[in-house]
């Protein structure tokens, strides 16, 4: 093919890129086994998309003669539209060509849910081709797909299980023997837990097993039941959990055998397996537990003692029992809290108990069920000794092997009577509280500060009774100042502004009949404030906002409010937005006014009346002139922070563009639409076109920039002239051209000065020889 023009040589090019880019395309593309993506065993699935039911996505690794292999498909589908094949022989598939049926080694069976799973034992080393494929219906469906070896069939291929670490998947099946091993050490008390999906209808029906042994070091190809020593089977703990308990009597690794309950054909069951030690089961590895505020905690006291955090603690099985202790003294009230997540069919219990040997303790008190998963013991020490907490599971424990019978416990000096009130801090996470029947009154105390305005929250889940007392009460035994208001259904709030520095009390009482009770459980939280001044507070001390320019940040309370103003332009749409920072609570309002003075304003043009951290305005200016716009709060005392922001959009192609300056297109939008004159510079923040030259280009030059500062370095001679500057900086065009072009000729595009018979370039038709211009 001749190049005749450069266009031949553009096609040329574009064709071989297209051709490039079109053979990319079909060569990443795993839609047929050509473009199989690789597999690697044993690693993190890979994640794919079917959009189709013509879609197929190819995928290939390597197997070796005599390995087990899983193949595991998960998707979220409920009409089993993904299925897979497994084949052999599609080395040498080309193109569009794709596997052959005849070449088949296995179809994916479902498992469970909405999952695929091949396993299969290979009969050759060499690769193997997978085809994931859509079936029957159009729509989107991710999936996941991963392969793995199968080694630990046998007791001498065991897996090893670390102790406390992290639950492990498996799968196993009818055919799928799988084995773990662990150290234990003598009379330590161990728990496995194995979790996973149920198949069959019948919840006492297991669908895995497991058995522990020990002695299975001589195994090699025998089970550890032909050769081992039985310790304990599994026991259901849940619709689809299987659980071991056993005290270790020698310190000895152990061996675990999980297999399939019944013969499910080829499918296998995922599951999840861990094993750790129960360390504190027993009273004499009882976890400390420190006790909140002592009853004698004196109001003049700098630094009380807080009341601890709570500790976190799980109960991972039916065999699991946690236990704790502190030091009561005698007269002493103390309250209990034990706070989870429960579920359908179990819950977690909790007692009391003192005079514990080594085997046995005396039952003092067992927990009272504040709500569903809240229980609580109040107990008051007839002497002083150390007593023991046990948290126990009755029901069983959870499916969810992330979140199994996780709880909180906590124990506190009882604060029902005003002389041993619990201190409460500003700023400290929310406090858990009972009131009802039986526990019918509480007391917290706090020092307020002359002038700052406090806060406290009540948060309850369910709506109080109107029975509900909630009061603040200075040092009188009967006076109550403040004030405490229903701010939503389940949120009662107090506010009170000391006048002096002074003790305060918070007083909550439930006048509700016995076994009614007002708020079975309660938060409460302090919060504390106090006005900082600002310069924005009337309207002459606005600040101005820059509409389209960034937000401003400020605080505002319901006496303290803060102004703003900006320039609005007729016919132009302005949206005001005003947003809650982050972390920030409380209702904040907007209002737009026009005409304002020191003393008020002439009219407000519009009110936000959002709740929540967001609040907006929009307005359509009619005419030209300053507006004003305030923040403010109807009821919230203590400063909300805030950011605000003016936003305008003026009609269509409504822009001018300022003196000195042209449009760049025909429809103006903005400033950055018109292009400043030479000799002025443009200014986006004012919009306007600003002069900028210093000097003037000499005669026969022009300008090579837009602003001239310096006439030898922004001014440009005509042709046929060259830029001489003297010393002092003056700069003229002076004549350069020593040489005459002649007939027939011109001056080269691009040469300022001609000297030579080569600045010149002959007319069409004529060719250069001997320093003139003649016929070709």
């Amino acid at each position: 093919m001749a190049l005749r023009s450069w266009k031949d040589l553009v096609f040329l090019i574009s064709s071989l890129v297209f051709g490039l880019l079109l053979h990319r395309t079909f060569a990443d593309s795993n839609d047929y086994p050509a473009g199989a993506d690789k597999l690697k065993i044993g690693a993190k699935p890979v994640t794919g998309v079917m959009t189709s039911s013509n879609q197929n996505d190819y995928y290939k690794f390597k197997v070796k003669t005599s390995v087990k292999y899983i193949i595991d498909l998960r998707h979220s589908s409920n009409d089993r539209n993904i299925d897979m094949w497994l084949y052999r022989g599609c080395d040498n598939a080309q193109g569009t060509d794709h596997c052959e049926v005849s070449d088949v080694i296995e179809v994916g069976s479902r498992d469970w849910g909405d999952n695929e799973q091949i396993t299969f034992v290979a009969g050759f080393s060499g690769t193997v081709h997978l085809q994931v494929f859509a079936n029957a219906y159009d729509r989107d469906t991710p999936y996941s797909l991963r392969v793995s070896v199968d080694d630990n069939d046998f007791p001498r291929d065991a897996d090893s299980l670390k102790l406390g670490d992290k639950p492990i998947t498996g799968l196993a099946s009818w055919d799928d023997n799988e084995y773990y091993k662990f150290k234990v050490k003598k009379s330590r008390k161990y728990i496995i837990d194995m979790r996973y999906h149920h198949l069959f209808p019948t919840p006492e029906d297991a669908d895995l097993s497991m058995i522990l042994y020990r002695g299975c070091e001589e195994a090699d190809g025998e089970e550890c039941g032909d050769v081992g020593q039985f310790i304990e089977s599994s026991q259901r703990s849940g619709d689809n959990n299987e659980q071991i308990g056993f005290i270790a009597e020698n310190s000895e690794t152990v061996w675990l055998h999980i297999w399939g309950a019944y013969d499910m054909g080829d499918d296998s069951i995922p599951y999840t397996i861990r094993a750790f030690e129960a360390k504190n089961d027993s009273p004499r590895s009882a976890i400390q537990l420190d006790v909140g505020v002592s009853s004698d905690f004196q109001l003049d006291d700098d630094l009380p003692v807080p009341t601890p955090d709570a500790i976190p603690g799980s109960i991972m099985s039916a065999f699991d029992n946690d236990w704790y202790k502190f030091e009561a003294v005698k007269d002493n009230t103390y309250i209990i809290d034990l706070i989870y997540e429960g579920g359908a069919g179990w819950y977690l219990e909790m007692q009391l108990e003192n005079n514990c040997g080594k085997t046995a303790c005396d039952l003092l008190k067992w927990a009272h069920a504040r709500t569903q998963f809240y229980e609580q013991i109040e107990y008051k020490a007839t002497k002083t000794e150390t007593v023991w907490v046990k948290v126990f599971s009755f029901g069983g424990i959870p499916s969810d092997p992330d979140n199994a019978g996780d709880y909180t416990i906590h124990v506190r000096w009882g604060n029902n009577e005003r002389n041993i009130a619990a201190p409460i801090y500003v700023g400290w996470a929310p406090v858990t509280a009972t009131v009802n029947e039986e526990h019918d009154e509480l007391w917290y105390t706090f020092s307020a500060q002359q002038g700052t305005t406090y806060i406290i929250k009540a948060n309850f889940p369910n709506p109080p009774s109107t029975a509900l007392e909630i009061a603040l009460k200075d040092s009188s035994t009967t006076s109550e100042v403040g004030s405490c208001t229903a701010k939503t259904s389940t949120l009662t709030q107090c506010r009170y502004t000391a006048t002096t520095t002074e003790q305060m009390w918070i007083y909550i009482h439930c006048g509700g009949a016995p076994y009614y009770p007002c708020a079975e459980l309660l938060t409460l939280q302090l919060s504390a404030c106090s006005q900082a001044p600002d310069d924005n507070d009337d309207p002459t001390q606005a600040e101005a906002i820059v509409v389209n320019g960034k937000s401003h940040s400020g605080e505002a309370s319901e006496k303290d409010e803060d102004w703003f103003s900006f320039s609005a332009k007729q016919g132009t749409s302005y949206t005001i937005t005003l947003k809650l920072n982050k972390g920030s609570e409380g209702d904040l309002d907007l209002g737009l006014y026009q005409g304002c003075s020191s003393e008020e304003c002439d009219d407000e043009l519009a009110i936000s009346g959002e709740d929540g951290g967001e609040e907006v305005i929009e307005w359509d200016a009619a005419e030209t002139e300053t507006l004003w716009v305030k923040v403010y709060s109807v009821n919230d005392p203590c400063p909300i922070k805030y950011k605000i922001k003016i936003e305008g959009q003026d009609p269509p192609c409504s822009y001018q563009c300022p003196d000195f300056s042209v449009p760049k297109k025909d429809c103006v939008e903005k400033f950055k639409q018109c292009e400043c004159q030479g000799g002025y510079k443009a200014n986006n923040e004012e919009e306007t076109c600003e002069a900028c030259d210093f000097e003037t280009c000499p005669l026969y030059s022009v300008r090579k920039t837009q602003c001239v500062t310096n006439a030898g370095k922004h001014c440009k001679c005509l042709p046929s002239t060259k830029m001489e500057c003297t010393a002092a900086g003056d700069c003229e065009c002076k004549p350069c051209d020593t040489f005459q072009c002649g007939d027939f000729a011109s001056i080269k595009e691009g040469v300022q000065c001609v000297t030579k018979f080569k600045h010149c370039e002959c007319e069409p038709g004529y060719k250069k020889k001997d320093g003139e211009c003649v016929p070709k």
